[in-house]
């Protein structure tokens, strides 16, 4: 496993606060995957398995490669409309026809791993490859529907399982881009107590001054640029398996 720590497309732009950090930075890193996967393989098809709005849809298509979608939602027109985890192989064309199956920031959301992976091997060509990427420090979303925070074991253990190998697993997000994520869904800090004193509003004023000011200066990675934080957690998990 690496640590990637590579620098983002400032061109990108978050939807909300909380998606400051993780975005930009997962935007980055697929894209890279995915080319790195294009120059070293010949890529004809490709599945996007939880597609939502198909960010990489145009790129693709682009490259002259075929591009289709699937996503539970069919207010997305995605090719095919399904849940990952239910017998999805059943409404594709023939098992065994993709070349590269794409499944990004889709899996926190999946019940049933087990159900998935097979699903993937079946609609796998031989040689074949498969993208994911999924959250392991972020907070809850789309819930109901938001199950699991994985560890690079946990796509080890159920590809082994499903006879999938591990080419490549990268742990992205510094101890900043944590530090950020969690800031932003803590906009501000309270007293918990009914009775509050003088000194107690004080603090609280002077801790959501700093507060403020560290959440700036992570926004426009000051800390970034010119600190390094040893720390042991990382945001994401992007990995690369072969039929």
């Amino acid at each position: 496993m690496k640590r990637t720590n590579n620098l983002r497309k400032t061109s990108y732009t978050p939807q909300c606060p909380q998606e400051e950090f993780i975005v930009p930075l997962l935007k980055f890193e697929i894209e890279r995957n995915i080319n790195l996967i294009l120059q070293n393989n010949r890529i004809n098809r490709v599945l996007d398995v939880g597609a939502g709005s198909m960010p990489f849809k145009e790129m693709f298509i682009s490259l002259g490669i075929e591009y289709y979608s699937l996503d539970p939602n069919p207010n997305q027109n995605p090719d095919f409309v399904g849940e990952i985890d239910g017998d999805i192989s059943e409404i594709f064309e023939a098992n065994g026809t993709y070349d590269l199956i794409i499944c990004t920031e889709v899996l926190e959301h999946v019940a049933v791993w087990d159900n998935a992976f097979k699903n993937f091997h079946n609609l796998l060509n031989e040689n074949g490859k498969i993208l994911m990427s999924a959250p392991h420090f972020y907070s809850l979303h789309e819930e109901p529907f938001d199950f699991w925070r994985p560890t690079p074991h946990a796509f080890a253990y159920f590809a082994n399982r499903n006879n999938l190998k591990i080419e490549n697993t990268e742990l992205i997000g510094t101890f900043w881009d944590m530090l950020g994520t969690l800031m932003a869904n803590t906009p501000r800090i309270y007293i918990k107590h009914e009775k509050i004193s003088l000194l107690n509003k004080i603090y609280v004023r002077i801790i959501n001054i700093i507060f403020s000011i560290i959440y700036n200066r992570l926004k426009s990675r000051f800390f970034e640029n010119n600190f390094t934080a040893t720390c042991y957690m990382y945001q994401s998990n992007i990995v690369t398996l072969s039929k």
